[in-house]
């Protein structure tokens, strides 16, 4: 394959999961930007449009498992060309809904339809760029972009037109990223197998999975750990540092998460990724526990180190499950471990509460921390179950007569 041809399909998956990334968690933020105005206008209590966005987010973690299973039968273009196909139906249902319902309704079908994007976004990245790290690093930026802009545009277009132009023009979008994914053409990428060794591993693959079970414990850590720090991050910075500035301070602590994305995304090609996984989750720990102890300004420091390192993490442990998954079951992996960490992850958020209510913020975060520590001790084993040949595993694209 010509390598001019090799480098823009590349640079094409790039583009459509970055763009497809930053969309999807656009969606996801937008209800909680106009929840009032979508509430004004409909006269429901703040129980029903609080239950809503609960039932938004179980749907949204109930697909990650189909997906996977899709992403490796139909290949994950046709995945998300479904996704986002059911995402503009799901956003104008929304748009046009005339009673709480009829929105509720909208909302469990946008969440179904989006929820479907991780798994296969991921296994796209996997199968179409020979540097996975790099581009899952580019990937998690995108995302975070889209999580920060989304309620400022939303905002505007609800105040020049109304929440439901919002939707619809979410729902354009959605359109356009349907329509682009029907026309992505992605030669896949596979490891090479050398007989009983997944090639760039000097380990039988049977070590290779019990690494894999170690990556799925850490993440379901830290997605427990995502769902308690983000829930009561505004809340703390509002009671230990700022009230006044609190809602700035806590976009700009989110804004460095998308710097460690990046970060994690570049070191993947300079490090091993075992050892690279082994200190990122170790240097973040010591951040989120003094976030419990400290107040002021230290403690909003504490909290951008945190978040930069928890971020950093995403792009590396996206190519661990990558790398050690059969090329065959890429899709499946990603879907397993996202239904882990949206589902299992969510008691996060319980905990976090139950820790606030006896206490306070401080305390939840230094719960977080000992789930943090767990994570850390699941990870503790990576560096010594595998050992690579090079920093990144060879890949290869697949020639469709060999298939």
């Amino acid at each position: 394959m010509r390598t001019d041809a090799v480098a823009q399909g590349e640079r094409l998956v790039i583009a459509y999961t970055n763009v497809g990334h930053a969309l999807v968690h656009a969606i996801e933020v937008t209800y909680g930007a106009l929840l009032l105005r979508i509430q004004a206008d409909l006269g429901v209590t703040e129980a029903f449009m609080g239950a809503v966005a609960s039932v938004f987010g179980w749907a949204f973690g109930a697909t990650a498992l189909p997906a996977g299973f899709l992403a490796d039968r139909w290949g994950p273009a046709k995945v998300l060309s479904f996704t986002f196909a059911g995402a503009c139906g799901a956003c104008l249902l929304v748009a046009t809904a005339a009673s709480s319902w009829m929105l509720a309704l909208g909302m469990a079908l946008l969440g179904l339809a989006t929820g479907f994007y991780h798994p296969a976004g991921t296994t796209l990245i996997a199968q179409g760029v020979r540097s996975r790290g790099v581009a899952m690093g580019y990937h998690g930026v995108a995302g975070n972009m889209g999580m920060g802009l989304a309620p400022a545009v939303a905002g505007v277009i609800a105040t020049l037109w109304s929440w439901r132009g919002a939707y619809v023009a979410l729902a354009a979008s959605a359109a356009a990223l349907a329509l682009w994914a029907s026309r992505l053409q992605v030669r896949p990428l596979a490891m090479w197998q050398e007989g009983r060794h997944q090639a760039g591993f000097g380990e039988p693959v049977g070590r290779l999975m019990v690494a894999l079970m170690a990556v799925y414990a850490g993440s379901v850590l830290m997605g427990m750990v995502y769902r308690g720090s983000m829930t009561f991050l505004p809340a703390h910075l509002h009671d230990k540092a700022s009230a006044r500035f609190a809602d700035s301070l806590t976009t700009l602590v989110l804004l460095i998460g998308a710097v460690g994305q990046y970060t994690g995304g570049i070191l993947t090609r300079r490090v091993r990724l075992e050892w690279l996984a082994l200190w990122v989750v170790a240097w973040a720990l010591p951040p989120l526990l003094l976030m419990g102890l400290l107040e002021g300004g230290p403690m909003v420091a504490m909290a951008g180190a945190f978040i930069f390192w928890h971020f950093a993490h995403q792009p590396i442990f996206n190519t661990l499950i990558a790398d050690y998954s059969p090329p065959a079951l890429v899709g499946r992996s990603f879907g397993l471990v996202y239904l882990a960490a949206f589902g299992l992850g969510g008691a996060g958020g319980i905990i976090a509460g139950a820790m606030v209510d006896r206490w306070d913020t401080g305390a939840a975060f230094m719960g977080m921390a000992s789930l943090w520590a767990l994570a850390l001790l699941a990870t503790l084993p990576l560096p010594f179950l595998v050992q690579r040949r090079a920093v990144s595993p060879k890949l290869a694209y697949i020639d469709p007569e060999d298939t």
